[in-house]
């Protein structure tokens, strides 16, 4: 609860529960939980991931023909368990449900564009399949699943910790003012006799709650017409029908017979994936086809049928259609006939049989009870819940919309469409709502834009231009009255001709280079929506250029909704600037090995040839480019992949490797796909190409420069601010939309790996200095990679400003060694999707001296414990670092291959978690750890603790993951709730496990840096997923646990976060420490995270790197200033391989003197051992 905002007036709930996760569901999450008023805010998910709809399952739903005999009841048919008010109970698992599986498939893309779908707070990251590139071209507003289910995975990470995971509302109804929901979590536990299982059990339970809102969609139950003989037939081939919910590829219907019934999206989207692979022809049932789709229906190999009659079983299953017509012997039926509002849990049947919903006040609110609603509009039901909204209209004029609707759009489903009311509907939301209240996160409703409208059509549009493209076999575009001619109006250059369906089109067949700046008017008057429309002719496709205009709604006079046009005329043509030409470079001049040869038979190309059969993985072009300046250039390979969508290695000047997409085309067609924006030398520079996904042609390259900016240098010898907008850009741009910048502008456009803003400053001499960052963090909390002069200086944490009073903030990006002369700071993507204003640069002072405290915070440490921590103590702030490694292995590599030992080994307490060890893990690291401290050296600890129950464990995320979130649906902050709960018993279970391991350490005189919890606010393990006060609260304990009940006394506590938000406190943490992971290869100093550190522990604590996969130069270290106490590098290629560290640096590392090894330790213990004597040698003493 966020109490520090407030409100003009009480909320009127106090207590809320939202159901589901999916998008609607995390709108709702969201903007209750900015209301910051509320004492409670629990969501159900029957689901184990946020994602709704959007979330895939391999099965699918098992097809359901409606009963003939019966209207099929909305509720679920669940024998509740009796008297579960105060007392939970386990039952058998239920019977599935045989809605339960989503209707995402492997190769679906969105049918809206980005911009529509998209949350007003932050936009979907552009991403395109394949096929989507293929059909529309690269840069469409279409987003695969994938995308969209990752962008809501990502949105809702602040609120997971209000999230129950695998819980099922059964139903909720109304006892007095309080909701109570009925919840069921499936198999969520073992019900123990003894030593024998009875196997997993429902857990059934109840909640009460002020308010509910219903964020369950409207895709689980699919609708299914009840024709006649559907039932039988069905009944008897149960494989030949499905609904398009069930719908995962095509290779099923791969020459077999096959009928699609409906006129909308899905089948539209179906006849586009079936045509070509079905046995011939496809038939295509319809009985009210969409005519903005009509180019789908005539699709080469389709036969238009229309409605069907009736089902038999004769002849192994017969299609009556009504025009008298039979198909005998199909294999297949899919409906395409969308899917039934569906509300199961309501205490009342919400849905009528026309598939309304009845009795909700503008779609959101319960008439007569408005404390349950529906989204929808979320942010409207979150500012009535929390009593700052308009009040609602009486329960009689609620009632009077509700008739009066009916009238104006029936009582079926289309009850519910908004359209062509959109300025209305969207106006009384405006009109309810009011202000945001003083103080809170929340936003005022923007002002609504007819041009809304045309985003959410747009990738209709392109599967329109597609599938004209691909041959709409019989299909002709109907004109509006346009004068005889060719239809070229007011300009020889531009073609203006009236789409089939409400919209304008015009090409362009204007020269490349040319800009069109459109307004279209008619004899009429002015179209519906005249804004301007520019389009920018593509030198790859100078030929046709389409914009589209919405004409007004149909009515019986125009029934396409165009005004009766005698003429049209585009009153603007606006020449742009010539585009920055390409140096192209022959793909059969360069040096080719494994089998790629030269080859002419494909026509088309440029030059004298082409290279071909990458077939081998051997199989390398590699072509020479001379003659540039050095600087970053975009590459774009000119290709054939006639076989298929293929993928190509691209490799420049022997760096990083980049896979480079090259979609399916014609055989005698050559396309260009772009591989980015590379840094290229002077002289000659090396661009080559290895198989990956063979069985392609590859003509040439061309290398485009972009236009030369002039370098602005700033003199910080004394302290200077550099612009964003005055830096060199690759890939951003400048913008000036969001006001409150400083200069003239900022730069925007992170959004791609290679998107990078370069500052270039001077100084007089070689120092350090401090770094600020001006930033706007307007779509959410994010990070950028800072680098110094070419070398890696760490990722700067870029915070939400979205809510804040100003968006502008500036954050610390921490200290940079600038040489004598120029230097370069550059700040890269990393994770995107933010705005740079300055960079503010100052001389850094001399650093404060440690404050670091002497004492351990558990109290009455072993002897050897604090001699431990003297001993660290002793060194920190000197100029020296202790080496370290992970596992054993790690060791005997760095003594085998580089000659030294480091002083501390890392070791993991993994295997030891209960979770494992039921599935028969095993471990020596407490031998191994006993092992090392024989030899002289320290020990450290981290535990990757596998949850203690709920791991999903099927062949996706097996049982031994269940340490990440996603590997398990154990919910921590529940569990914390419920000292006396089951599952508080399994987390002491553990910390009791543990204990028992870091006793035998004790015993053995083994003192360890413990580091528990690592990571946690990075969120990717479940001990982080329920956010900083739980994961808080889950450390205290265990320190409380492990001091007070165990009596450990060996252990030094080290805290692995930088997030202040996170930090337990400086009472119950010895050490800070920060996991490295820089780009492979930067050995910078970690400073930003080094100055967070020393702030978070005000200096009274020691900082140490116990993780790091580049290891951190020793001299840049002493020349930063950054006194990290130690450092241990992580196992396998970060120690064993070149790619992060390679040999030499290795050999440097542990040569240099600064850094301590193992035989610089010597007897830090300072103590005999005084385990007594056991066994034999026990005996033998006491004679």
């Amino acid at each position: 609860m966020q109490t520090s905002q407030t409100h003009p007036n009480k909320p009127r709930y106090k207590r809320i529960a939202v159901i589901g996760t999916g998008p609607s569901g995390y709108s709702a999450t969201r903007a209750l939980s900015q209301e910051g008023v509320f004492d409670c805010i629990r969501v159900f998910e029957r689901r184990d991931n946020v994602g709704g709809t959007w979330l895939y399952d391999s099965k699918s739903d098992i097809f359901q023909p409606p009963k003939s005999d019966q209207n099929p009841k909305q509720n679920r048919d669940r024998k509740i368990p009796a008297n579960l008010h105060n007392n939970p109970q386990l039952t058998d698992p239920e019977p599935e449900d045989p809605t339960v599986y989503n209707p995402t498939y492997d190769t679906l893309d969105t049918n809206a564009g980005a911009s529509t779908m998209a949350f007003t707070h932050t936009p979907i990251p552009w991403a395109n399949s394949l096929q989507s590139i293929k059909k529309y071209g690269r840069g469409n507003s279409s987003r695969p699943w994938k995308s969209v289910l990752a962008y809501i995975e990502d949105l809702f990470i602040p609120y997971l910790h209000l999230v129950t995971f695998r819980t099922t509302v059964e139903k909720i109804e109304k006892e007095g003012t309080e909701w109570v929901l009925t919840l069921r979590q499936e198999r969520a536990m073992y019900r123990q006799h003894g030593d024998a299982s009875e196997g997993r059990r429902d857990y059934w339970w109840q909640e009460r709650f002020d308010a509910v809102v219903a964020a369950t969609g409207h895709f689980s139950v699919a609708n299914v017409p009840n024709i006649e003989g559907l039932e039988e037939t069905a009944k008897a081939f149960p494989g030949k029908f499905e609904h398009s919910k069930a719908w995962r590829a095509a290779d099923k219907y791969i020459d077999k017979t096959v009928v699609v019934v409906g006129g909308a999206v899905s089948a539209a989207d179906l006849v586009d994936d079936l045509h070509a692979f079905v046995k011939k022809p496809l038939y295509l049932s319809q009985r009210t086809p969409n005519p903005f789709l009509a180019k789908a229906w005539y699709l080469p190999d389709v036969e238009r049928k229309p409605d069907i009659k009736g089902f038999s079983p004769e002849n192994s299953g017969t299609i009556h259609f009504t025009d008298g017509t039979e198909l005998k012997g199909f294999d297949h039926v899919i409906f395409a006939t969308g899917y039934k509002l569906s509300y199961p849990f309501m205490p009342f049947e919400a849905i009528t049989p026309q598939n309304r919903m009845k009795g909700f006040y503008q779609h959101i609110f319960r008439i007569g009870d408005p404390s349950l609603t529906v989204v929808g509009q979320a942010v409207t039901v979150a500012w009535y819940f929390a009593g700052r909204s308009q009040e609602l209209p009486s329960i009689e004029q609620q009632d009077e919309w509700e008739e009066n609707r009916i009238l104006y759009k029936g009582p079926t489903e289309a009850f519910h469409e908004i359209k062509p009311d959109f300025a209305e509907y969207y106006g009384w939301m405006t009109d309810f709502h009011g202000d945001p209240a003083k103080g809170t996160d929340t936003y005022k409703l923007p002002v609504w834009e007819d041009c809304w409208i045309d985003s959410d059509i747009e990738i209709l549009l392109a599967k329109d231009r597609y599938w004209g493209s691909i041959g709409a076999v019989g299909w002709v575009e109907p004109r509006a009255d346009l004068p005889a001619g060719p239809g070229r109006i007011g300009d020889d250059n531009v073609n203006v001709d009236v789409h089939h369906t409400p919209t304008v089109r015009v090409n362009n067949k204007r020269p490349t280079g040319m800009t069109i700046a459109m307004a279209l008017a008619s004899e009429s008057g002015p179209l519906l929506h005249p804004h301007l429309r520019n389009i920018t002719c593509s030198p790859s496709e100078p030929r046709l250029h389409e914009a589209y205009l919405h004409a007004p709604s149909a009515s019986p006079s125009s029934p396409l909704g165009f005004p009766t046009m005698r003429s049209l005329s585009v009153v603007a043509l606006l020449a742009a600037a010539s585009t920055t030409s390409a140096a192209v470079f022959e793909a059969e001049t360069g040096t080719l090995a494994g089998g790629a040869v030269v080859a002419s038979d494909v026509p088309g190309f440029s030059g004298t040839g082409y290279v071909t059969d990458f077939i081998d993985n051997t199989a390398v072009l590699t072509i020479d480019v001379a003659g540039l300046a050095a600087g970053d250039y975009e590459i774009k390979v000119l290709y054939n992949a006639q076989y298929g969508d293929k993928f190509t290695i691209l490799t420049v000047n022997g760096g990083s490797s980049t896979e480079v997409a090259l979609p399916n085309i014609t055989a005698t067609t050559w396309e260009t796909s772009s591989a980015g924006v590379f840094t290229l030398t002077a002289g000659t520079n090396t661009v080559s190409f290895a198989r990956d996904w063979g069985y392609y042609l590859i003509d040439a390259i061309t290398v485009t420069a972009p236009p030369v900016k002039p370098v602005v240098v700033v003199d910080v010898t004394k302290g200077g601010v550099a612009q964003a907008e005055d830096g060199i850009f690759n890939g951003v741009t400048a913008g000036s939309s969001v006001a409150g910048f400083s200069g003239t502008g900022y730069v925007e456009g992170f959004d791609v790996e290679t998107d990078k803003l370069t500052f270039t400053l001077h100084s007089d001499t070689q120092t350090l200095y401090d770094v600020i960052l001006g930033y706007a963090g307007v779509y959410g909390g994010k990070q950028t990679t800072m680098s110094v002069n070419g070398a890696g200086g760490g990722e700067v944490v870029l915070l939400d400003t979205s809510a804040a009073a100003s968006p502008w903030a500036n954050a610390t990006a921490g200290q940079v060694l600038l040489n004598v002369g120029n230097n370069t700071i550059s700040f890269s993507n990393d994770w995107g999707w933010y705005l740079l204003d300055a960079l503010y640069v100052s001389p850094s002072p001399p650093p404060a001296p440690h404050q670091v405290t002497k004492v351990l915070v558990a109290p009455k440490p072993l002897p050897e414990t604090q001699n431990l921590y003297n001993t660290l103590l002793a060194k920190y702030g000197s100029g020296t670092i202790f080496s370290g490694q992970a596992d054993t292995s790690g060791v005997t590599w760095l003594e085998q291959n580089v000659g030294a030992t480091p002083a501390i080994i890392g070791l993991d307490m993994i295997e030891y978690s209960p979770t494992r060890v039921e599935y028969g893990s095993t471990s020596t690291a407490v031998e191994d750890a006993i092992a090392f401290d024989k030899r002289g050296g320290i020990v450290a600890f981290q535990w990757h603790w596998n949850a203690p129950s709920g791991l999903i464990n099927n062949d996706t995320v097996p049982w031994w993951k269940g340490f990440y979130s996603y590997g398990t649906t154990f919910d921590l902050t529940a569990a914390l709730a419920d000292p006396a709960g089951s599952d508080y018993a399994l987390i002491l279970r553990d910390l009791d496990a543990i204990a028992f391991q870091l006793l035998r350490l004790q015993a053995a005189q083994v003192p360890v840096l413990w580091r528990p919890l690592h990571e946690a606010d990075g969120t990717w393990f479940w001990w982080g997923n329920f956010g900083p006060e739980s994961s808080k609260a889950l450390y205290k304990l265990m320190y409380t646990r492990f001091t007070e009940h165990h009596k450990l006394r060996n252990l030094i506590w080290l805290w692995n976060s930088v997030t202040p938000s996170w930090y337990p406190g400086n009472d119950i943490v010895d050490i800070l420490s920060y996991d490295s992971y820089p780009a492979a290869g930067d050995h910078g100093p970690v400073g930003v995270q080094y100055q967070a550190l020393l702030a978070l522990g005000e200096n009274k604590k020691m900082v140490t790197l116990p993780e790091v996969g580049s290891i951190p130069d020793p001299d840049i270290l002493k020349a930063y200033h950054a006194d990290w106490s130690y450092f241990v590098t992580w196992n396998d290629e970060y120690i064993n391989a070149d790619t992060y560290n390679n040999l030499a640096f290795k050999k440097k590392v542990y040569a240099d003197p600064t850094v301590l090894k193992l035989k610089d330790l010597g007897n830090w213990k300072g103590v005999q051992s005084r385990i007594k004597a056991c066994g034999a040698s026990a005996r033998a003493a006491q004679k």
